[in-house]
Order: C-alpha cells, then structure tokens, then sequence
C-alpha cells in the first residue's frame, strides 16, 4: 500500500482545482497551439 502524506494531498486537490478553474476559463491561446490541440486531443466526430 502507498505511503500517503497530507503534503501530497493538499498538492494534488490544489492542482486539481486549477485544472478545472483552467478548463471553465475563456483564456485566448494563440492559434498554432489551437491547431495542435483539434489535431491530437479532439476526436472526430461522425
């Protein structure tokens, strides 16, 4: 069984909770990285 430790679990819900704050922004990133993006993590659609 792992060693857990309350450093690890506050690490991990921390950026847990950036993560999804990150997801429900409306941050504009630049166009390439958008095209990188559709091309490796967006499935297409059928």
């Amino acid at each position: 069984m792992p060693d857990s430790s309350i450093g690890g679990f506050v690490l991990f819900e921390c950026i847990l909770v950036f993560a999804a704050q990150f997801q429900h922004s409306s941050v504009k990133v630049p166009e390439w990285f958008e095209r990188v993006h559709w091309l490796f993590l967006v499935p297409p659609s059928k």
